[in-house]
């Protein structure tokens, strides 16, 4: 509750730097957010918190492993990529297929580049 009242004076001398506009304005949206997830007996609506914290753990977003094994390995680093099994499986796939792509792509730039340059 006292996060979600705070005042932006209090918060400076708290961090103890000045806060630029756009923390201001992205601090008073999630203030506001958080007193609209507050009942009014004090206790925090979980389910609504639950959905947006569920993937903030690699389950989502950019997967470096397998977006170098999509790009370096080719189909055999996709497959690879379906072959390890945990948590990140689905966001690992996904970006080795993207990895793949990228590769393509830039092969077929490279040869429509070199092979204009050869006639």
């Amino acid at each position: 509750m006292d996060i979600s009242q705070i005042s932006m004076a209090d918060l400076q001398t708290l961090t103890g730097r000045k806060i630029s506009f756009a923390e201001k304005i992205s601090l008073t949206l999630a203030q506001r957010k958080l007193r609209k997830n507050i009942s009014p007996d004090g206790t925090i609506e979980a389910k609504k918190f639950e959905r947006f914290f569920a993937k903030t753990g690699g389950e989502t977003g950019f997967h470096a492993g397998g977006f170098f094994l999509g790009f370096l390995l080719g189909l055999i680093g996709v497959l690879i990529a379906y072959l390890i099994n945990d948590d990140y499986n689905h966001n690992r796939v996904r970006w080795a297929w993207i990895g793949l792509a990228v590769e393509v792509v830039i092969f077929l730039i490279l040869t429509a580049a070199l092979g204009s340059t050869v006639y």
